[in-house]
């Protein structure tokens, strides 16, 4: 096993990609946070799983976007911990640049489609000693939806604003698609924030998942739950 910060493993997939992933076919990769986070903020998980490392080590207290991914990560396991690379990343005939541009020989390219209905009892943000606020305005809230994965594949889209609906806002929101050339890679966030006009807008609550966990026609409205806890 070989130990890399994460500026060597950032360096190492945007400028020896496909040799990196060579690397991990071979061998095992732990990557772990920069000595300067002393804040104990995290990296982007997704550039090392790009690459095929197989422990990517995150700072575990601290709630931010690298650990709602690596938790959706792990959704398809049952949060065991342990998930099989795709074939094309474990193959030793193969060749597979992260970083590329053009469709993947041996994958196959898919178009995700979604759209954004509507939520229901959104919560108000949480105050500075992260207790909800049960006083104040009603929240005008709107949906993010971010998807990470190779360098191609990533896109960020965003809802309208619902004025003053935090009970019941309805977005009916035209379909977000999105080709992806590597879907087994892809993650999708789902966002929720209130808009704060001049000032920075609320984090309400998320969701994570990766695409492959997504169903055609399918709802994740149970899932999202996770929105008000």
């Amino acid at each position: 096993m070989s130990s890399f910060v994460e500026s060597k493993m950032t360096n190492l997939v945007n400028n020896q990609g496909a040799e990196f992933v060579k690397y991990n076919q071979r061998q095992l990769s732990r990557i772990y946070p920069g000595g300067g986070r002393v804040d104990s903020s995290n990296y982007n998980p997704q550039l090392a799983w790009n690459a095929g490392c197989q422990i990517v080590a995150l700072n575990y207290q601290t709630d931010s976007e690298s650990m709602h991914l690596n938790q959706g990560k792990f959704r398809t396991n049952g949060r065991a911990g342990y998930i099989l690379k795709p074939q094309i990343m474990r193959d030793p005939e193969k060749n597979f640049n992260p970083n590329t541009k053009t469709e993947i020989a041996g994958v196959e390219k898919v178009t995700v489609s979604i759209k954004v209905i509507s939520a229901q009892q959104l919560p108000k943000p949480a105050d500075t000693k992260g207790e909800s606020r049960t006083k104040g305005e009603i929240i005008d809230p709107y949906v993010k939806v971010d998807f990470h994965g190779i360098p191609a594949d990533n896109a960020s889209f965003k809802t309208k604003v619902v004025q003053d609906n935090g009970f019941n806002p309805v977005w009916e929101e035209k379909r977000f698609e999105k080709d992806l050339l590597m879907p087994e890679l892809a993650m999708i966030r789902f966002v929720v924030f209130d808009e704060d006009v001049g000032l920075v807008d609320d984090f309400i609550g998320q969701f994570s998942l990766p695409f492959t966990s997504l169903r055609p026609g399918s709802s994740i409205a149970e899932d999202l739950v996770e929105l008000v806890q």
